[in-house]
């Protein structure tokens, strides 16, 4: 039963990196039935889930903002005037 146990079941540090995999890309069926499983189980990990979520949404707030705004003129000129100096 420990080999079982041991194929199925996570350790924090695995579980954490399928994760931030998660977020970036797909994780295969039995890897995110391994990290539900973990998270189900395991608080820390849930937490860890939930504020890792926050933090990839917020990035990806500010990077749409960012692709939508720009530098005025004037602000270019001071900031390169600034590196002149």
């Amino acid at each position: 039963m420990k080999g079982l146990a041991a194929k199925i079941l996570l350790t924090c540090k695995k579980a954490t990196e399928l994760v931030e995999k998660k977020q970036n890309k797909r994780i295969s069926f039995v890897e995110n039935i391994q990290l539900k499983l973990h998270i189900w189980i395991c608080k820390a990990c849930a937490i860890y889930e939930k504020q890792s979520k926050i933090i990839q949404s917020f990035l990806h707030k500010i990077s749409s903002n960012q692709a939508t705004q720009k530098l005025s003129e004037e602000s270019k000129k001071k900031i390169l005037e600034n590196l002149k100096d």
